[in-house]
């Protein structure tokens, strides 16, 4: 941002320096050519250029002059100053400058113009575009894309836009459908149209785009596609719209592309030693920073081989997979390369029979099985690639719905259940049902479409695009049209068949595919998280939304490696921050890295809410304590009550009330109708559901486990009965047992765990991840932990400090005021290590499962 500023006030000192008696605008001089220009503005131009020049020579009253002018005009001091004249990437003097005078000399022309055109990046009113932004805030403008769109009507005429590159690819896919320059009139739309009879085609580059660059030779090497053949790869300059008539094409017609990814490092890196005694030392091989700063970069290449398209007509929807050839008939991509900043982090990761040998606790065989199972559904190829990722994660629920509550409610084995519900005649008035009660309960809401836009979605009417905020009977039509589609695709004899193999492996999983599946999660998980961390030390000035995670696994070799870039063409200054802090202390990042696995807050809400429901029925001062709180009126009295109810939680429970938990307790608990009915029935609730996790061995989510007990009769009669002691006669018949059992519990922990670490890549499929698999798998034996009840503890402390600098203090909640008093003590006194004495530091508290875990450090010893 700085460096961007200091370009504006490049201009602002040229202006003041060539101002005089003749007068003109300096954004006008330096953004485009002037063929006859008058002659005052020849001669602010002839005393620019000479400016310019003298800058270029390396004049020292000049440099000088500039150099006192953006000390004041950025009150920085003359150090800064001279790293935004001379240091890359985008350095003043040797950047920006050369750029304007090549421009400005040479009028924009290009040495070898190309069929795009003749001149170099130019934007009328916006000097040095690849350089600056229009406004301070906003994105650089570097090159784009031209579409060209046909006129609405005889009363118009044709007109050009310009799009990002990213932005425009993702819109105008062959065969997707849009409204966003569409404003003339209602029912106007516009497309590159596909011919829906042909469920396979190819789509030459020059039919594609009508101006086109060819960039390389490029094959994937990272995320989901990798090793195919290498690609001729064009970068698109101009594509040509066309009407989209109803009777071709409705609106909801989609397609998106299939990306592939390879990054190539430029130059040599700049690569940090991972600390001697750091318990990541047996995971991490190499990290290295390519900055541009350091004469480094890397070449990140997108591309996109086919696309996927679902043309929906007044008839019928067509599924369509469109692969591109370049304009001599050879497998071809669209896409584009960028030279950028990157960090590369090379892991040896445990092999898949090695990850087999690790003997992982109940609850994480649950969550990890439920979650195999989920992605293998989502991400099988044999599937038609018109059943969308959004229809394939309602059918996977409906799925484990009703297998598990019929195995639940009739006593019988997972198996039994599969056989009978899942047979060709009684499969899809199964999977009605469940849709009918599911989505009359709860309205399905609109998925998450990364690339569309909002022109767009408002006039869409997509069968998965559900707009619940329209109205209630706007829903339910968009329900309707869900199920319907749903119930379309599972007519298709390969969904039906795809289900049941799914389903089998609901009591057994595929041993081999599953150690596969858990190294990739390890993957993908250290992967965000390393996100996590480089953003968590970034500094606060820093624009950290331009980093983007690419995973590449090398099973054979042994080595998986994470890339985190930027995605502004020649960095945008956030891994260079990085690396500077990572440089001057490498535990920083290894710190936050271990910060972003912890379990946060919202996951220990779940523990914290069951102790709570558990402690009030169990202990009569905290059940009078809770009652008391839930009468008042007076908010007063509740702010006293609340802090004492905090204190005895934490004095009886050891829970510590964080902010998430606080919100939800009240949100819970201390709503409107709660009382010990209420606390008796979470119970029950709870209870069940942990007795059901336990005999499938399998996860149950929240949606899923509401079903099963909606279909159960002794929790459907209680709360029926909850619901008629709370509500009015009126409203319990619109309240379905599923919907207030959705209503009552709250996710559990391994639910939000799933979302904690997710982060947004429009390259690559988001995948799951678990920080809890790998705080089992890489960290549980990483570093000593040292009981507070045992008697010699601070002897076996300080015998752990010597030996590995770093320990960790565990105590039970019921013993926080002991470990807070030995914390005190262990923080003022020093530790002998030879002939020296250092101070420990705490690094890290953690709160699991009623334990208190806090880390330890001797800094000058890691």
């Amino acid at each position: 941002m700085l460096k961007i500023q200091a370009v504006f006030a490049l201009f602002d000192w040229l202006a003041a320096n060539t101002g005089g008696y003749e007068k003109a605008w300096q954004w006008d001089i330096l953004s485009r050519p002037h063929p006859q220009p008058s002659s005052a503005v020849r001669a602010v131009i002839d005393l620019t250029r000479t400016k310019l020049t003298q800058l270029v020579q390396g004049d020292p009253a000049t440099i000088e002059s500039l150099r006192i002018y953006l000390a004041s005009a950025l009150g920085v001091s003359r150090d800064v100053v001279d790293t935004l004249l001379w240091e890359a990437p985008r350095s003043l003097l040797l950047e920006a400058v050369p750029t304007l005078v090549r421009r400005l000399f040479r009028n924009w022309e290009l040495a070898f113009p190309t069929a795009v055109g003749s001149l170099d990046l130019q934007d009328n009113f916006h000097p040095l575009p690849d350089f600056v932004p229009r406004s301070l805030f906003s994105d650089l403008s570097l090159p784009e894309v031209r579409v060209i769109i046909p006129p609405a009507s005889v009363n118009h005429e044709e007109r050009i836009e310009a799009m990002p590159i990213l932005q425009a690819l993702n819109q105008f896919v062959p065969g997707r459908v849009t409204r966003r320059f569409a404003h003339e009139r209602g029912a106007l739309s516009h497309w590159i149209p596909v011919d829906p009879a042909f469920p396979e085609q190819q789509r030459r580059i020059g039919d594609y785009a009508e101006s086109h660059e060819y960039v390389g030779t490029f094959s994937g090497s990272l995320n989901d596609h990798t090793g195919g053949p290498p690609l001729l790869v064009f970068r698109p300059w101009a594509v040509r719209l066309e009407r989209a008539a109803r009777s071709d094409a409705l609106p909801s017609s989609n397609a998106r592309l299939v990306w592939h990814s390879d990054i190539m490092a430029n130059g040599d890196p700049l690569t940090i030693p991972v600390p001697l005694r750091s318990e990541w030392r047996r995971y991490v091989r190499t990290i290295d920073f390519h900055l541009h700063r350091f004469r480094s970069s890397v070449s990140v290449r997108r591309f996109a081989p086919m696309a996927h398209a679902n043309v929906r007509t007044l008839q019928d929807d067509f599924p369509i997979t469109l692969h591109f050839t370049s304009d001599d008939d050879r497998a071809a991509a669209i896409g584009f390369a960028l030279e950028v900043d990157g960090f590369r982090l090379d892991l040896a990761l445990p092999e898949p029979h090695a990850l087999a040998a690790s003997i992982l606790p109940p609850n994480l065989i649950a969550t990890s099985t439920l979650a195999y199972l989920r992605d293998t559904f989502l991400s099988d190829s044999e599937l038609p690639n018109d059943l969308n990722s959004f229809q394939r994660e309602w059918l996977f629920q409906f799925l484990v719905s009703v297998v598990m509550a019929d195995a639940a409610v009739n006593d019988r084995a997972i198996a039994a259940s599969i056989a009978d519900l899942l047979d060709d005649d009684r499969i899809t008035g199964v999977f009605r049902g469940v849709m009918e009660e599911t989505f009359g309960a709860i309205p399905p809401i609109t998925p998450d479409d990364d690339d569309a836009d909002d022109a767009d979605a408002e006039d869409e009417d997509d069968a998965t695009a559900i707009d619940i905020s329209a109205g209630p009977a706007r829903a339910a039509r968009g329900a309707g049209r869900l199920q319907q589609g749903l119930l379309l695709q599972l007519g298709r004899p390969i969904v039906r068949e795809r289900l049941r193999a799914i389903a089998a492996q609901l009591q057994s999983v595929n041993a081999e595919a599953f150690n596969v599946w858990l190294r990739r999660l390890v993957l993908e998980t250290l992967g965000e998280a390393m996100l996590q961390a480089c953003i968590a030390a970034a500094p606060r000035q820093a624009t950290v939304d331009t980093l983007l995670v690419d995973v590449r696994d090398d099973v054979q070799g042994g080595i998986a490696s994470v890339w985190i870039t930027e995605s502004t063409l020649g960095g945008a200054g956030v891994l260079e921050a990085f690396a500077e802090r990572f440089a001057a202390e490498p535990r920083l990042f290894f710190t936050a890295l271990e910060a972003a696995l912890a379990p946060t807050d919202l996951e220990l809400v779940d523990d914290g809410l069951r102790e709570i429901v558990a402690l009030g029925l169990a202990n009569q001062d905290v059940g009078d304590q809770i009652a008391r709180l839930r009468s008042t009126n007076s908010h007063g009295e509740r702010e006293a009550l609340w802090q004492s109810l905090s204190h005895r939680l934490a004095q009886r429970g050891g829970i510590d009330l964080s902010h998430a938990l606080s919100v939800s307790l009240n949100n819970r608990l201390l709503r409107t109708g709660s009382g010990p009915q209420l606390d008796r029935l979470l119970l029950d609730l709870q209870a069940h559901w942990d007795a059901l996790e336990s005999r499938f061995g399998l996860a149950i989510e929240l949606r899923e486990l509401a079903y099963i007990c909606s279909k159960d009769v002794t929790l459907s009669a209680a709360i029926r009965a909850y619901l008629s002691a709370t509500l009015p006669p009126g409203a319990i018949g619109h309240v379905t047992v599923l919907a207030a059992i959705t209503s009552l519990l709250w996710p559990r922990a391994n639910e939000v765990r799933k979302r904690v670490l997710q982060s947004h890549n429009p390259f690559r499929r988001t995948r799951s991840t678990d920080p809890a698999i790998v705080r089992h798998l890489m960290l549980s034996r990483s570093i000593a932990t040292i009981e507070l009840s045992d008697p010699d503890w601070q002897a076996a402390l300080n015998a752990t400090f010597d030996a590995q600098g770093s320990v960790r203090l565990a105590a039970d909640a019921s013993d926080a005021p002991a470990l807070r008093r030995a914390l005190v003590r262990l923080v003022v006194t020093p530790v002998s290590i030879g002939v020296l004495q250092f101070f420990p530091t705490v690094e890290r508290v953690e709160r699991s499962h009623s334990r208190i875990l806090v880390s330890l450090t001797l800094r000058e010893q890691v």
